[in-house]
């Protein structure tokens, strides 16, 4: 069912950023420093059309897992 794939898929990208965040911060701090935390809430608020073309990509390709999960089903 795409439902539960979908969202298994979704758990798997967030569970990659979530390793990106521990990677980035230290397991052991158990904080963001405070350079991170700004980029990443000035980065929450921008739209689409304001992403570097990196980020856009980014983007695009945690779309194809969720495309190839689609896919997968059918």
């Amino acid at each position: 069912m795409y439902r539960e794939r979908i969202a298994a898929e979704i758990h798997a990208i967030w569970s990659d950023w979530m390793g990106n965040l521990f990677d980035q911060c230290g397991f052991e701090t158990k904080t963001i420093p405070d350079e991170l935390w700004h980029n990443w809430v000035w980065r929450m608020a921008l739209p689409w059309d304001r992403l570097t073309p990196g980020e856009q990509e980014s983007n695009r390709q945690q779309v194809d897992r969720i495309i190839a999960a689609i896919i997968e089903e059918e």
